[in-house]
C-alpha cells in the first residue's frame, strides 16, 4: 500500500509509483473505518454505563444509609442492565468477526500481489531473465545496480515481524470470539435453567396448595407439569408420589419414589412413601428395607419407628396366619364290629347312606336290605 511505498522509498532513495487502490483494498479500508468507528461508540457507550452504574450504586448507598427501601423497579433495572450487556458482547463479536474478514482480505490482496518477502526478489529475477528481450524490443530495463539497490533497500526481518503481527492479531481475534460466543451460550442456558427452574418453583407451589386442599389430582398435575420444566427434581418425584398414594395409585406411587431415590438415595422422603406403596401392594419385607434404610440416614424419625414396627407387625402376623394353616395328619384306628351297637340311633345315623332322591337310607339293623352285615364296622 501507500505507506510500504513511502517507507520503500525512503529507504531505497528512489520514487516508487502510487497506484490507485484496488477494489479489495477499499474493501479493508472501508470495514477498518466502520471498525474504529463502531470502537468509538462502544467506548463512549461504555463510559455511559460506567457513569450510570456508578450514579446507581451511589444512590443506593445514600437510600440504605437513609433507611429508604428499594424501589420496585430494580428488578426492570436488572433486567435492562443484562440486555445491554447481552448487546454489547454480541456486538464486540461481529466487531471481532469483521476485523477478521479485513485481515482475510488484506491477505488475499498481499497472495495475489506475490507475497511480502517474495515481491522483490521475483521482480528482480524476472528483470535479470527478461532483460535481453525487453531490450530487443526497445523497452527502458533497469540496470542490475538498480535491482541491486532495492534487494538492498528491502527490509525482510520487517516484513517478517509484520507477517507475524497480523498472525499473531488474528489468532488473537480467533481466540476472542470463541471465548465470547462460549460465553454468551453458557450465559444462554444458566439463563434458560433459571427460567425452567422459576417456572418448575411456581408449578410446584400451586401443586403443595392443591394438595392441602386435599385436590389430589391437581396436585399430581401440578407436580406433572414442574416435572416437565425441571425433570431432575426428587422432591417433585417425592411430593407426586405422595399424591398419587392419596389416589390409592400405589404402583405409580412407588415408581415415583424410586425415581426420587434415583437421583437422591438419602431423600427421606422418598423412603417412606416407597414403603407405604409397597406395604400396600403387599410388598412387606421390601417395605421393612426401605424403612431401616430411612432410619439409617434419620435413626430420631417418628414415622419411620412407628412405620417399621406396623410392618414387623404385619409380617409377624401373616407368618403366624401361614403356620395355622398348616394340615395335621391324622390316624384312624380299626375296632371290631360290634352287633349290639347296630341298632343305638347313633350308629344309625353315622351309617345313613344319602339316596339319589336326597333321603338317607339305613345302613344298619334289622331292616336294611343286607342284614347287619351291610352297616359295616362303625
Amino acid at each position: 500500500d501507500s505507506r510500504v511505498g513511502a517507507r520503500l522509498s525512503r529507504q531505497s532513495g528512489h520514487s516508487l509509483p502510487t497506484e490507485p487502490p484496488s477494489c479489495a483494498e477499499t474493501v479493508a479500508m472501508s470495514l477498518e473505518a466502520q471498525l474504529r468507528m463502531r470502537q468509538n461508540v462502544d467506548q463512549m457507550h461504555s463510559a455511559f454505563r460506567d457513569l450510570s452504574a456508578w450514579s446507581s450504586d451511589i444512590e443506593a448507598r445514600d437510600n440504605a444509609l437513609r433507611g429508604i427501601a428499594p424501589q420496585a423497579n430494580d428488578a426492570a433495572s436488572a433486567e435492562a442492565a443484562e440486555a445491554a450487556a447481552a448487546e454489547a458482547e454480541s456486538r464486540e463479536i461481529e466487531e471481532a468477526k469483521a476485523e477478521l474478514a479485513r485481515l482475510a482480505l488484506e491477505d488475499e490482496r498481499r497472495s495475489k500481489a506475490g507475497g511480502d518477502a517474495a515481491a522483490p526478489a521475483s521482480a528482480a529475477a524476472a528483470a535479470a531473465v527478461t532483460a535481453p528481450a525487453k531490450a530487443a524490443a526497445g523497452t527502458r530495463v533497469g540496470s542490475g545496480a538498480t535491482n541491486f539497490d532495492k534487494w538492498q533497500s528491502y527490509d525482510a526481518e520487517g516484513a517478517v515481524e509484520a507477517l507475524e503481527r497480523r498472525e499473531s492479531e488474528r489468532e488473537s481475534l480467533r481466540q476472542r470470539v470463541v471465548s465470547l460466543e462460549n460465553k454468551r451460550a453458557r450465559e444462554e442456558a444458566m439463563r434458560r435453567r433459571g427460567e425452567s427452574e422459576a417456572r418448575a418453583d411456581a408449578m410446584r407451589a400451586r401443586g403443595n396448595a392443591a394438595f392441602g386442599s386435599a385436590r389430589y389430582e391437581d396436585a399430581v398435575s401440578d407436580y406433572t407439569e414442574a416435572l416437565e420444566a425441571n425433570p431432575r427434581s426428587a422432591a417433585l418425584y417425592a411430593n407426586r408420589s405422595l399424591a398419587l398414594l392419596k389416589l390409592r395409585a400405589f404402583d405409580e406411587a412407588e415408581e415415583d419414589a424410586t425415581a426420587a431415590l434415583d437421583l437422591e438415595p438419602s431423600c427421606v422422603k422418598a423412603r417412606l412413601r416407597r414403603a407405604a406403596a409397597r406395604t400396600e401392594l403387599g410388598k412387606v419385607d421390601e417395605a421393612i428395607e426401605d424403612l431401616e434404610a430411612a432410619l439409617e440416614v434419620e435413626p430420631r424419625n417418628k414415622a419411620a419407628r412407628e412405620a417399621l414396627g406396623s410392618c414387623r407387625a404385619r409380617r409377624a402376623s401373616r407368618e403366624a396366619a401361614r403356620r395355622s394353616k398348616r394340615r395335621v395328619a391324622l390316624s384312624v384306628a380299626e375296632v371290631e364290629h360290634d352287633l349290639d351297637n347296630d341298632g343305638h340311633p347313633f350308629v344309625a345315623a353315622a351309617c345313613a347312606r344319602p339316596r339319589h332322591d336326597g333321603s338317607a337310607e339305613a345302613a344298619g339293623g334289622a331292616e336294611a336290605a343286607g342284614g347287619a352285615e351291610a352297616a359295616g364296622g362303625a
